[in-house]
């Protein structure tokens, strides 16, 4: 994928979007909204693996990925009680304060921030999500991956971080590419920090007749096709506009956004 030939068109894309996509993608308001989740059914997973003599169990647990994992919930905003289906909210400020208490990489933070990663990215919907949670933390290369992945965000390699967080068990490129945006929200380089790169980002992406490959070049080719369309449009008077609005913008419904 040639990232100026890439750029151009995701800038492009901007110019056909009809009046109310528009207004979103150049407003200043956050469009991230908090994410419901059900604790109680990532207690048993995140405590001890699953539930013993469950086919899916993946336990016993160290202690200290326990001790670890549970304090991705520590401090999440309580719902509603009137609401049925979650208990929790977990948002974007709660991913922030993680992500900084993880910025020197060290394994117990980074495994906190992960899991918080997986439930955010999983919700209410869960799924699999809390059992390949159990399955990475039961895994004795996970800290090694998640502090090695988090170093190579921290000094700007792309590449070799998304090289690494493909190993993370459990995780396919939706939800590695999330801990790589997370990992990075905690520095000074937004202009030039990870993106999530999932299913629905693909797609709008193959609507531009763009395949970034699914490596490690590939991953950090889109990443920097995304950051340099953002600046042709601010200098082109989009004021405000981000990567992660783009990718906001990719990842919506573009048949019915564009003009």
């Amino acid at each position: 994928m040639n990232r100026d030939l890439a750029a151009d068109a995701i800038a492009r894309l901007a110019t056909d979007l009809d009046a109310p996509t528009l207004a979103m993608l150049l407003s200043t308001e956050s469009f991230d909204r908090p994410v419901d989740i059900l604790l109680r059914s990532w207690e048993p997973w995140l405590r001890d693996g699953g539930r013993p003599g469950s086919a899916s169990y993946v336990g016993p647990l160290e202690r200290s990925r326990v001790t670890a994992a549970r304090a991705a919930s520590r401090g999440l905003r309580v719902r509603d009680p009137g609401r049925r289906g979650a208990d929790r909210e977990i948002d974007r400020p709660h991913l922030v304060e993680l992500s900084l208490a993880a910025a020197r990489g060290t394994e117990r933070r980074c495994v906190t921030l992960w899991v918080a990663v997986m439930m955010w990215g999983s919700g209410t919907l869960n799924g699999r999500g809390p059992w390949r949670t159990a399955e990475g933390l039961a895994h004795p290369d996970l800290g090694t991956l998640l502090v090695e992945s988090h170093r190579c965000v921290r000094n700007g390699d792309l590449s070799g971080a998304y090289a690494i967080a493909q190993n993370i068990p459990g995780s396919g490129e939706a939800t590695f590419t999330k801990w790589l945006w997370a990992a990075g929200l905690a520095f000074d380089n937004r202009e030039r920090g990870a993106l999530i790169l999932d299913d629905r980002v693909r797609s709008g992406l193959a609507a531009l007749d763009l395949k970034p490959r699914r490596t490690g070049d590939g991953y950090a080719g889109y990443v920097s096709a995304m950051h340099a369309a953002a600046e042709r449009l601010r200098a082109t008077g989009f004021e405000h506009v981000t990567a992660e609005r783009l990718e906001w913008l990719l990842g919506s419904d573009l048949e019915r956004s564009i003009r």
